[in-house]
């Protein structure tokens, strides 16, 4: 098992120097709560030929980070080329779990046969002193996977893209995970210190392994990796929907949604508007404006029970801004009081 967070960092690399194939075998399946739930490639291409940024499905764009100014546990190795076959990467995230260590990266490796560069979007699962010949659910951020131990009681479970530059959108990784308040630093985290993260596109941001007999083993505590694309904003919203009321009780009654700017530049043009079958049932305000990285701000929607009574009020929220993942949409729910 590894020791450090260096040596986790480069066995995920080696997954995607040994194969940059296709796994055809695996059957990869991408996790996506929707069609647009994926990693897609930004215009252009860096000095290493790759593309300038990925963009996930939440808005925040990671650029390859080999920047030479970078200390490792920001960036990764400061490689500035292929190193070994490693131009350098986009994202990595590693978590242990008892006997499990799990590792992700979207990264760029040289192809073994004609030294062009690749994407990789690469999951990888190492099992230790578990029962022999026997089936192992884990359960991380992006949904499910299943590995069997050999005879000595480990796995070395691999599951990756085929290495293509657009290719990336079909792995596992269909967003990337960011420390938890480090919303107006360049990097998504810090790599030497394991931190409980966001941005799970099933809300499950831990890693847990479980036995056929039920035991388990998790964690909530990830080592990340990633630097986010210059001069570029980015938002994020810690809901997608909200449900106001319970039939029971007549008070109106008030939901937050948090409104985070964690980009490069201010998130600006904020608007928030409402639509859908019943919009003037729900009461919205908000104290967002231009927002300056690491800031955040409330959108507040009031929905009262009493005036709508044995019934149950539908509606949504557009909320648009200048901001890679705009516009977003948030399903509102109000259920009256019953009488």
């Amino acid at each position: 098992m590894r020791t450090t967070n260096h040596a986790r960092r480069r066995g995920l690399r080696a997954t995607a120097l040994v194969s940059a194939v296709v796994l055809a075998a695996s059957g990869i399946v991408a996790t996506m709560g929707a069609a647009s739930a994926v990693v897609v490639r930004g215009a252009g291409q860096n000095a290493q030929g790759t593309p300038n940024f990925y963009r996930d499905a939440q808005g925040v764009a990671l650029r390859l980070c080999t920047d030479p100014g970078a200390t490792e546990a920001l960036c990764g190795p400061a490689d500035g080329g292929a190193v070994d076959g490693h131009f350098g990467l986009y994202f990595e995230a590693a978590a242990t779990a008892g006997p499990l260590d799990a590792g992700y990266a979207v990264e760029a490796v040289e192809d073994e046969v004609t030294g062009e560069p690749l994407v990789i979007n690469a999951s990888r699962f190492r099992l230790d002193g578990l029962r022999p010949n026997t089936r192992y659910t884990i359960k991380d951020p992006w949904g499910f996977r299943r590995c069997v131990t050999d005879a000595s009681g480990g796995a070395d479970c691999k599951f990756e893209s085929n290495g293509g530059f657009s290719t990336v959108r079909n792995g596992r990784i269909t967003t990337f995970l960011r420390q938890i308040g480090r919303n107006g630093s360049a990097f998504i985290a810090n790599g030497d210190l394991a931190t409980r993260v966001t941005g799970s596109p099933i809300g499950f941001n831990q890693v847990r392994l479980t036995a056929p007999n039920g035991r388990s083993w998790s964690t909530r505590l990830f080592t990340v990796v990633g630097q986010k694309r210059a001069n570029t904003a980015m938002s994020a919203i810690n809901r997608r929907s909200l449900e106001l009321g319970n039939g029971r009780t007549a008070d109106r009654v008030t939901r937050n949604i948090r409104y985070s700017s964690l980009g490069t530049a201010a998130a600006r043009q904020i608007t928030v508007r409402k639509g859908g079958l019943n919009p003037g049932a729900f009461s919205v305000r908000d104290t967002c404006a231009s927002q300056a990285p690491g800031t955040a701000c409330q959108i507040m929607v009031t929905f009262a029970p009493r005036q709508h009574a044995n019934s149950t009020k539908r509606a949504f929220l557009t909320i648009n801004d200048n901001t890679l993942a705009a516009p977003r949409r948030v399903s509102l729910k109000g259920v009256g009081v019953r009488r």
